[in-house]
């Protein structure tokens, strides 16, 4: 073989190689993409999906709470009206 023909052979043998490197890469990237990423991927959507519905949950939470708050109040203000009345009667009844 002359040297032309060597240069050739290892041109081809080298070109080989560099392909088979890269239809290697791909098939590394494809197994990751498939394996790794998409699962990831999956599981980051459905906890995105749980953490919407605990905001929604808690957004309930804190409606309900808001509104027991002003209930809360107006009972506190109705007992102290008839706290004031109570001591009303009990010192018209002292007085006498």
């Amino acid at each position: 073989m002359n040297l032309e023909t060597t240069a050739a052979v290892i041109g081809l043998l080298g070109s080989g190689g560099v392909i088979g490197i890269i239809y290697a890469c791909i098939k590394g990237v494809t197994y990751v993409t498939h394996n790794v990423i998409r699962p990831v991927k999956m599981t980051v959507q459905q906890l995105e999906e749980v953490i919407k519905e605990l905001r929604n949950w808690m957004d309930e939470l804190r409606r309900e709470s808001q509104e027991q708050d002003k209930r809360l109040t107006l009972v506190e203000e109705a007992i102290k009206i008839q706290e004031r009345r109570l001591d009303t009667i009990e010192k018209r009844l002292n007085v006498r």
